[in-house]
């Protein structure tokens, strides 16, 4: 088994940030020195994944206070960075820790110490995810597995949420199917490459072929991961997720997220409360120098859509698996700092 490169390396002052606009062809390095950089890596998608976005802003965070520790200065980068990605929520939550640090009196240090270990913290939460849906996975012995974006360690920084329950499960599965997940692939390119590298056999699908493949009976089960759960059920995620969940409705197929606690906003119910990010068009009329859309052409991109919670069989957490609707369990638990069914 191949190994799947960090996508955050923090050493002396620096964050490496593996560059995900470039795999699966190159492995390569982006090196943020500032606030500022870690900025354009978030803004730019040279990382991605809302864990990932919450760990590496938090160390964006300490490159900015080492010039200027004050809670003045906190307050400025947490608000430009909200503004940046503003329908994920863990860049929220690992901020929120934070905030409750400095206004204690930490010091930078003491910071420091901090956001090593949320990046930590989040690897156990993908180990637990990753047990809990295998028990999910080996009871109902699902083989033909349809998932969406790209949901591991690139994602994340630990075995991933939804790909971390297909790492685990890898010797009952016998095929993952891959949607290319348009515009940036992160399917096609990310996905695929994780799964090379774990020796998970798998095939990429167009976005627009899975409700065929699941009407042909090709697919068991759908898992995806999050990027923001209300506390009453609903997802938002990567665009295409609620094509997926409405047809998975439709064939008696069940739907699955995966997601740590981290991404559960608490604060927020239904859907008219969440921002839904509307990206650049021009990232939909071409790849790189190549382009197939003429520039003058209108084009509408929004990078989330919203599930709501009765097309959501389960959601599997670091705490357990639970239905949409027992969400306040898991706040009870995390609050507690309580886990169960792990």
């Amino acid at each position: 088994m191949k190994s799947i490169p960090e996508p955050l390396i923090f050493r002396k002052n620096k964050l490496y940030i593996l560059d995900q606009r470039k795999i699966p062809f190159k492995e390569k390095y982006f090196v943020a020195s500032s606030f500022c950089d870690v900025k354009v890596a978030i803004k730019n998608m040279i990382l991605r994944g809302a864990p990932l976005i919450g760990i590496a802003g938090a160390y964006g965070i300490l490159l900015g206070l080492r010039k200027k520790f004050n809670l003045d200065n906190f307050y400025k980068m947490k608000e430009s960075l909200l503004l940046l990605r503003k329908t994920p929520y863990n860049l929220n939550y690992t901020l929120s820790i934070l905030e409750r640090l400095i206004k204690n009196g930490a010091g930078y240090k003491d910071l420091e110490k901090e956001v090593e270990n949320i990046f930590e913290q989040e690897k156990i939460r993908c180990e637990r995810i990753g047990k809990n849906g295998f028990k999910i996975f080996k009871e109902k012995q699902y083989k033909k597995i349809l998932t969406h974006c790209n949901t591991g360690k690139l994602a994340t920084g630990g075995i991933g949420t939804a790909l971390g329950v297909i790492y685990k499960s890898k010797k009952i599965i016998e095929m993952v199917y891959v949607t290319e997940t348009r515009p940036y692939f992160q399917g096609a390119r990310l996905t695929s490459y994780e799964l090379f590298k774990l020796n998970i056999p798998f095939k990429i699908i167009l976005d627009g072929e899975a409700s065929f493949l699941m009407q042909k009976g090709e697919v068991d089960a759908i898992i995806v991961g999050a990027d923001r759960i209300t506390q009453d059920g609903y997802l938002a995620n990567k665009v295409g997720t609620l094509s997926l969940a409405i047809s998975a409705k439709e064939f008696g197929i069940p739907f699955y997220v995966a997601s740590p606690v981290s991404t559960i906003d608490f604060n927020t119910k239904g859907i008219e409360n969440i921002q839904i990010e509307e990206r650049r068009g021009d990232e939909v009329k071409g790849w790189g120098k190549t382009k197939w859309v003429l520039e003058n052409f209108d084009v509408i991109y929004y990078s989330f859509d919203l599930t709501p919670p009765y097309l959501i069989k389960n959601i599997i957490t670091d705490y357990g698996n639970f239905n949409p609707n027992e969400l306040k369990m898991v706040q009870f638990h995390e609050e507690r700092k309580e886990f169960t069914n792990a």
